[in-house]
């Protein structure tokens, strides 16, 4: 009985970790809101623990995510009337479009920055607590793009 009980207890373990590791949520190429699960080929609707890839056109409230790449049929834009902010804990890559539709579009980034798509939000903000790295072979065309807490952006 004390095993069944041990082994019982060990997979329900192994099941709640599994569910809490980061996890790979993407788009349809239709696209749509964020907040909708129909949005989203898994019907998952991403969170801070999750690695994104949007690969249409995406609508965004604020939110927060782990990794975020845009592809080249892929955007991101503001919901209407406010400004949004998305947060992302590590790397941002973009092949795809990062815009302002209505109240301006903040991208706060962890980790590194890779565009070779076109992003013309008002900010991008690098908040790694050490060197962060920003690169690509296409528009920045941010009104704001800062530091903080203090650091370098090379």
């Amino acid at each position: 009985m004390k095993s069944i009980s041990l082994i019982s207890a060990a997979l329900f373990t192994v099941l709640l970790i599994s569910a809490n590791y980061a996890q790979t949520i993407t788009s349809k190429t239709a696209g749509g809101h964020w907040n909708e699960s129909a949005t989203w080929n898994e019907g998952i609707i991403p969170g801070a623990s999750h690695d994104v890839v949007i690969n249409g056109p995406v609508v965004c409230p604020s939110v927060t995510v782990k990794s975020l790449t845009i592809n080249a049929a892929g955007s991101i834009e503001d919901e209407c009337c406010a400004g949004r902010d998305v947060y992302v804990t590590d790397n941002l890559t973009n092949y795809g479009t990062i815009k302002n539709t209505y109240g301006g579009l903040g991208v706060h980034v962890g980790g590194n920055v890779i565009n070779n798509g076109i992003m013309t939000q008002v900010r991008l903000r690098f908040n790694g607590a050490s060197a962060q790295y920003i690169s690509g072979s296409n528009i920045f065309k941010c009104a704001i793009i800062e530091k903080e807490p203090s650091g370098s952006i090379i």
